[in-house]
């Protein structure tokens, strides 16, 4: 047993383990570490530009490890390091000098003088930011000249540029406006200053920005509480699916009426959108229990008629599409899980070399299938015309139409959906106590797909072999009888697999008398 231990006391010692005694007063670093290799086994690697010339290291140890003297002088002068083997590879430690950064700091109150905290305190133009604590305090390490942005919910955002000082005081002033602004709650309205529900609001010219066919799309991100979740982005799918707080499907309710066609709606016919989460939805009872959409539409406004158009064009392109093998990493591929397995003789290769080399050398080619009849990138276009106005002070009116066309990736063009949207919005004022509103939709749209699914089309394209020919015999005029006879080239081709055709037209009508009673 002790012949065992003495063996295991000559093999376990590492490079930097062993103890050192060193004395060395006023020295540079470049000195230190020629002191250290003379009382060690260690060795050091570093760059002579960043290392500091300055003599202020002085050490007095007994049966000290070397490595740790040498953690402890290089943490003292701002440098780290890396030991491979006997190697000690020294790092100069990034400051903010050296990043032509210099650290400020800020007070953020209202006009009260009270500390705001958790406002955002961002830097223009770069990717850095921070938060107020518990004091309103902030510190940022940023570049002079700097601008920095604050702000909070419920206060203008204000920006400051750096300059001389480091220490800056911030006031924000409360936006009376946004608390005076008017939030649909259920059969009625309020003051979000006297809001007491949780209730998210989002104007339509915030979601006119998001370019889709499809309007719960362009919620996500907008409104805190609710999830949006895209599963596919097939033209004419609508495959999105709306949760408030993780909850099952929300109530629609679309200028005070349930509706079932919210993803069809044109973004540019919305005034606003509320979501009610809590109690705020109790007022519709037991269907309200995932929360509720409110929907408010456009209405005309006393004035000129003011006419607007627009118009976007873009293009989609699929994402997370898995990329097959070519052909010979298939057939390599192949041969080495034959031999893995043990599923051939041993010395059988199912794809010789010479096989293989053909397809390196060119001499045959394999097939891309998820090249056939598909294209990279698949158009999107939209125009839009609008008019809101009056006429003489009884009548009011918001006019809307709109048309957009989203295709597919299918090169043939044979997957594509189209939609036409028209609204009519008027108000006639009766009675100085009356008045009357008329609110009609209409929506027109054609989903136009083959006659087998998205779904069996990728399959197939995931599944096929890169050494099986598209075409037979390699004549374009005569298609491959694949696996289930899914060819990619057939099932991406109306004329050849069939069409479907899905038509979907909606009329709606609204009819409101309201009464302003004077009592």
């Amino acid at each position: 047993m002790l012949w065992t231990l003495l063996i295991l006391l000559v093999v376990i010692p590492a490079f930097g383990q062993n103890s050192i005694s060193l004395k060395v007063e006023k020295v540079s670093l470049i000195e230190f570490f020629k002191a250290i290799e003379k009382k060690s086994d260690l060795r050091f690697s570093f760059i002579n530009e960043d290392i500091d010339n300055e003599k202020d290291i002085s050490v007095q140890v007994n049966n000290e490890n070397a490595e740790s003297l040498v953690k402890r002088v290089l943490s003292q002068k701002g440098y780290s390091y890396k030991l491979t083997g006997n190697t000690i590879a020294v790092i100069k430690n990034p400051t903010p000098q050296s990043r032509g950064l210099k650290k400020v700091s800020g007070l953020v109150t209202d006009e009260k003088g009270d500390p705001i905290i958790g406002a955002s305190v961002f830097v223009k133009g770069a990717n850095a930011g921070t938060i107020t604590n518990i004091d309103g305090v902030f510190t940022l390490d940023v570049e002079n000249q700097a601008l920095l942005s604050i702000s909070y919910v419920g206060y203008h955002d204000e920006q400051v540029r750096v300059g001389i000082s480091n220490q800056y005081k911030i006031i924000l002033k409360e936006d009376t406006k946004l608390l005076d602004e008017v939030v649909v709650v259920g059969y009625g309205t309020q003051k979000k200053t006297s809001l007491t529900g949780s209730i998210a609001t989002v104007k339509g010219s915030d979601i006119i920005s998001i370019k889709s066919e499809n309007i719960t799309n362009m919620l996500a991100g907008k409104l805190s509480g609710v999830r949006v979740i895209q599963t596919s982005g097939e033209p004419g799918a609508f495959a999105s699916t709306l949760q408030i707080r993780g909850m099952g499907d929300p109530l629609i309710i679309i200028d005070g009426v349930p509706r079932d066609n919210m993803t069809r709606i044109d973004p540019n016919e919305i005034e606003n959108i509320s979501v009610l989460k809590d109690a705020s939805a109790a007022i519709y009872g037991v269907r309200a229990s995932n929360g509720v959409i409110l929907i408010t539409t456009k209405k005309g406004e006393q004035g000129k008629t003011t006419i607007e158009y627009s118009g976007n064009y873009g293009l989609q392109t699929p994402i997370n599409t898995p990329v097959g093998l070519n052909a010979v990493q298939f057939m390599e591929i192949t041969n080495e899980n034959n031999i893995m397995r043990g599923s051939l003789p041993f010395g059988q290769l199912e794809f010789s070399k010479k096989e293989i080399d053909k397809y390196r050398n060119g001499v045959l080619k394999g097939t891309d299938w998820s090249a056939l009849n598909s294209n990279y990138y698949a158009p999107q276009y939209k125009h839009n015309l609008s008019a809101s106005g009056s006429v003489g002070k009884e009548v009011d009116y918001f006019l809307n139409f709109s048309y957009i066309n989203q295709q597919g990736i299918y090169s043939t063009g044979d997957l594509n959906y189209e939609r036409f949207n028209l609204r009519s919005n008027l108000t006639a004022k009766v009675t100085k106590d009356i008045k009357v509103e008329l609110l009609i939709t209409g929506i027109a749209d054609t989903k136009n797909s083959p006659y087998n699914s998205n779904e069996n089309y990728w399959r197939s394209v995931l599944t096929e072999t890169p050494i099986t020919t598209a075409y037979a015999n390699n004549d374009p005029l005569h298609i491959q009888n694949v696996s289930q006879g899914f060819n990619p080239l057939v099932l991406s081709d109306s004329e050849i697999n069939g069409y479907r055709r899905n038509n979907q037209k909606t009329f709606q009508s609204t009819g409101n008398i309201i009464w302003d009673i004077p009592w």
